[in-house]
């Protein structure tokens, strides 16, 4: 007796191997087709929600670039207006320190000119008293007795009318 050919150990195996398939197939149909259907539902509902936050963050994107770009006008405004108050500020910081230069000068000319005035009044009355003293020298060098004694009756005379 002859053993049995390749085919025919294989043949049973085959055989069982197919019933197994297709006892599988039977029942597993179902759940493999119920599966793929359920697979295919929340892909499709994960990529609807995928584009949904797509499209939420394409305008927020939108929404923040368009206020970015009102901000940045706001900052440039409030920049130059920023630098025009600053100007303006020193225009009148240098207006008002040139009505206080003025205003310093004219009290310092006017301190001057009293100053010169005391200054003038003072150097004559120098001047006067200097001259005085000069004169009285010059005249009690030159006055003999009898003149000083008609100048003291002249004097007493003038005051005693005075009175």
């Amino acid at each position: 007796m002859a053993g049995p050919s390749g085919i025919e150990t294989l043949a049973a195996p085959l055989v069982n191997l197919g019933l197994l398939l297709a006892v599988m197939a039977h029942y597993l149909k179902g759940p493999l087709k119920a599966f793929v259907v359920e697979r295919q539902t929340t892909v499709r509902a994960e990529l609807e929600a995928a584009r949904g936050l797509l499209s939420e963050a394409k305008a927020k994107n939108e929404d923040l670039t368009s206020k970015l770009e009102a901000l940045s006008a706001e900052v440039s405004a409030l920049s130059s207006q920023a630098a025009e108050d600053a100007r303006r500020a020193q225009d009148r910081l240098v207006q008002a320190a040139r009505q206080a230069g003025a205003s310093v000068v004219a009290d310092a000319q006017a301190a001057a000119g009293a100053m010169r005035s005391e200054l003038l009044a003072g150097l004559r009355k120098e001047v006067a008293l200097r001259a005085l003293a000069r004169a009285e020298d010059q005249i009690r060098s030159k006055l003999t007795g009898e003149e000083r004694a008609r100048l003291r009756k002249e004097f007493s005379a003038m005051v005693e009318r005075s009175q």
